[in-house]
């Protein structure tokens, strides 16, 4: 008795076909009980789940509002740091011409003494 080519590679062919569905079985089976896992998750928390999505349409209102919030206030915060900023400049500036006539008086009274002094000793 002799196994021809034929044979041996039909066999090895449905021995494949075998267990490539055995395979295929257990992968299907897999997923139906995750299904099945998924859908008794969902079934437990339906009413949190509803809640949530019930809440969502407001949750992006306010979330939109913030945002426009967020804008103006920025907009206006900008504003008030340039003119900050403005207010500043023209403090030192102001400072500055201060500093420098008050360094004019001081040299002046400087002179003044120093030629009073002189004269006296």
């Amino acid at each position: 008795m002799y196994i021809t080519l034929y044979d041996f590679g039909l066999f090895v062919l449905i021995s494949m076909m075998v267990i490539v569905s055995a395979y295929l079985i257990a992968i299907l089976r897999q997923a139906i009980l995750l299904f099945n896992q998924a859908r008794q998750v969902l079934a437990a928390h339906d009413k949190d789940i509803r809640e949530t999505l019930s809440l969502l349409p407001a949750a992006l209102m306010n979330l939109n509002l913030l945002c426009v919030s967020m804008t103006e206030t920025i907009g206006q915060t900008s504003h008030a740091v340039r003119s900050l900023k403005a207010d500043l400049a023209d403090t030192a500036d102001g400072l500055h011409d201060g500093v420098e006539t008050f360094i004019i008086y001081v040299k002046v009274i400087g002179e003044i003494l120093k030629s009073v002094f002189t004269k006296i000793g």
